[in-house]
């Protein structure tokens, strides 16, 4: 036991969600761990079994066939000590197949709901109590079915579809004729003649199905039940005419065929005669999918009748209110994290196409109002953002009811990719069509709603700064610049976000340089220039009063690391923008020489501050960014390149870095030869020779001949 356990703790560790279970069976304390057994150990005897499943296997054969008094002592000391689900499981799983006195002795723990509900334990929980069902006495058969009859599944998403299941399973396996209770046989009674089956959660089964057989994950016993086989040709028909399949982009040929495919599957819904959850979803999707492909489709216009127009639009509202997607407990966490949804989804696909209609046909919008608000507050975050994002077909209808509808998703949604999606994609396009103003004043409150604090505002609020950058420098919002002015005259405190607007500003650093460059953006080259000196000597300073600390505190080390990236950032937007990074077709052309001097001139001061306080990733971008400027200043350029060396550099280990002995031969090389004159200074000589001696003294032998030649190459 004590290694079943420990295997678990290391392979399957138990997560969050599963709480253990402590309950007493005649008197005596038990204890279940879930542990997710029915996935990972769902195969009793494992043809490849290794590590603990090996050790399961043989244990469980030795309950199966061991000598009876040894297997009955093991147990009496297991069982006290037993709280893995895993154990349990075969445990139930022996004492099933043995019967006798192990499955006497086992019995009352199999009748507990502990047991019979934990996934892990249910299957062989309900197969010990069904082979031992007929040894209990009557009233203890009585009292546990009315127990779990009335017994509430609330801690289940769909509670009453999770007790009818269980039941069926439950007194299916036990069989109708040796239940004790009338309303234990109703349950039954009411199930489908297909019957019920005590399987597995979970299982891996293979089966022979034909080539591009698209139902292949129904069981065959499923397949079986002609309703289900009704159902399958109805889809058939639908995906057939409406052109559904994977990969099929071909429009719809026959307007008629589609709408009485349409109308076969819808009446087969209405009626809900698909037995198969699983099948239902699959047709609740695709009867959306193909309704919003018609209503996609040239068949749908301008010369479309009244009638179709009108049958139209009440299927719409029909998949508006079907069941597909489903929501449980951790859908809007789940979506937040990663938004995606299953596909087709119903109420997704009615969304659009109730807001397609619209663009196509105006005069249905006010019978498909109140079906865009309700789908604006679906329980589904999918189906909300997905609203949201088409809302904008409504622009020209009605401008107002648009607005109004945009301030209801950004100021009562509260999933984070719901809102980001909204905001970037539909309010992001809306500035460029005379709404900038409109999309400020929706926007900026947002800033103060979703704090840097929250982990979970990550990305969200890296698009608001980005929206906030926009809203100032393009169409000069002063609420807008406020915001961003905060962050950048408090960089410490807000170091995400200011090296987020960092990176937005990077083609303003060198906006009006270049032919090619937008004339706004030049003549806020200055402001973006001021705040990112702002940033970078507020950081410096930062990382000055972290050296004088003796011993510094995690947050202040979590502080100093903030700061370093924001020096880091600085210089990498700085190196790109000025046309550095020459590889592909997308990057800033090189700066000329005029324009480079006028760059070196206003930046001057932040790139000596960046050398005086960046690590070695950072001092190598530097340099690579001044090698391209020294035509524009060869005396400037080497100052800055000396003193990041002698500071920065050799502070944080730059001179032990390959590269960097590699990058400072070739430019001293360059100015040997290009440049001589600038080291008839003899500051900027001694300067030259305290640079090669921080290589040299790191053991880079080319440094080092290099050095030795220097008084020659001098004169």
């Amino acid at each position: 036991m004590q290694s079943v356990e420990g295997y678990v703790a290391r392979a399957h560790p138990r997560s969050e969600d599963l709480e253990e279970l402590n309950f007493t069976v005649d008197g005596a304390a038990v204890c279940l761990q879930p542990d997710y057994s029915h996935i990972w150990a769902h195969e009793p005897h494992p043809e490849y079994g290794h590590d603990a499943d090996e050790l399961l296997s043989q244990f469980l054969t030795w309950l199966e066939a061991g000598e009876e008094a040894a297997v009955l002592a093991g147990v009496e000391h297991a069982v006290p000590r037993c709280r893995l689900a895993v154990l349990w499981s075969r445990l139930f799983m022996a004492a099933a197949a043995r019967g006798g006195t192990l499955a006497e002795r086992l019995r009352p723990y199999a009748a507990r709901p502990e047991f019979l509900l934990a996934s892990d334990t249910s299957k062989d929980a309900i197969d010990l109590l069904a082979a031992q069902y007929d040894q209990l006495p009557e009233p203890k058969r009585r009292a546990l079915e009315l127990d779990l009859l009335a017994r509430p599944f609330d801690e289940y998403v769909h509670p009453e579809t999770a007790k009818e299941g269980f039941l069926r399973r439950l007194f299916g396996t036990i069989g109708a004729e040796r239940l004790a209770t009338e309303e234990a046989r109703g349950v039954l009674a009411a199930a489908p003649e297909a019957g019920t089956t005590n399987h597995r959660l979970f299982r891996i089964s293979s089966a022979y199905v034909e080539a591009g057989d698209d139902y292949r994950w129904l069981e065959q016993d499923t397949r079986d039940d002609p309703a289900v086989r009704d159902a399958i040709a109805d889809l058939d028909v639908v995906r057939e005419k409406l052109r559904l399949e994977v990969g099929d982009n071909e429009p719809v040929e026959d307007l008629d065929a589609a709408l009485g495919a349409l109308g076969e599957l819808r009446n087969r819904l209405n009626a809900e005669a698909i037995p198969d959850r699983g099948l239902l979803h699959r047709a609740e999707g695709s009867f959306a999918q193909g309704l919003h492909k018609l209503v996609k489709s040239d068949h749908i216009g301008l010369d479309t009748g009244p009638n179709t127009l009108s049958q139209l639009v009440g299927w719409i509202e029909d998949a508006s209110r079907l069941g597909n997607p489903e929501v449980n407990e951790e859908t809007e966490a789940k979506f937040e994290e990663f938004s995606s949804w299953g596909s087709p989804s119903a109420r997704l696909e009615a969304a659009e196409a109730a807001l397609d209609l619209c663009l196509k046909r105006p005069e249905v919008y006010p019978d498909l109002e109140a079906l865009i608000d309700r789908m604006l507050t679906d329980p589904h975050p999918a189906v909300r953002m997905n609203t949201a994002v088409h809302l904008v077909r409504i622009w020209d209808i009605d401008r107002a009811g648009f607005w109004r509808r945009a301030a209801q998703v950004v100021q009562a949604d509260a999933n984070r990719s719901v809102l980001d999606t909204f905001i970037s994609n539909t309010l992001g396009r809306l500035v460029w069509h005379g709404a900038a103003r409109e999309v400020a004043d929706l926007v900026l409150p947002m800033v103060a709603r979703f704090p840097a604090s929250d982990p979970r505002n990550k990305t969200i609020r890296h698009h608001l700064v980005e929206r906030s950058l926009q809203l100032w420098f393009r169409f000069g919002f002063e609420d807008a610049a406020t915001h961003v002015r905060a962050w950048f005259d408090n960089t410490a405190d807000h170091a995400k976000e200011v090296r987020d607007g960092i990176q937005w500003l990077r083609p303003v650093f060198t906006a009006g340089l270049r032919p090619s460059d937008e004339p706004h953006f030049a003549l806020q080259r200055p402001q973006a220039i001021t705040l990112l000196g702002q940033a970078v000597t507020q950081a410096g300073q930062t990382l000055d009063h972290y050296k004088t600390l003796p011993n510094p505190s995690g947050a202040e080390t979590a502080l100093a690391q903030q700061v370093v990236q924001i020096i880091d950032t600085a210089c990498q937007q700085l190196y790109f923008s000025s046309g550095a990074f020459r590889h592909g077709d997308n990057n800033p052309a090189p700066l000329s020489p005029e324009n480079a001097a006028i760059f070196l001139h206003d930046t001057a001061p932040i790139l000596r501050q960046i050398g005086q306080h960046g690590g070695p990733h950072t001092v190598y971008y530097l340099i690579q960014l001044l090698e391209n400027m020294v035509e524009a200043d060869p005396a400037g350029v080497f100052d800055l390149i000396a003193a990041a060396v002698l500071q920065g550099g050799q502070e944080t280990g730059y001179q032990f870095e390959h590269l960097a002995s590699d990058l400072m031969v070739k430019l001293v090389g360059r100015f040997l030869a290009d440049h001589k004159e600038i080291f008839d200074d003899p500051q900027r000589r001694t300067a030259l020779v305290d640079t090669l001696e921080v290589f040299v003294a790191a053991g880079w032998p080319s440094i080092r001949r290099l050095f030795y030649r220097l008084p020659e190459l001098l004169h």
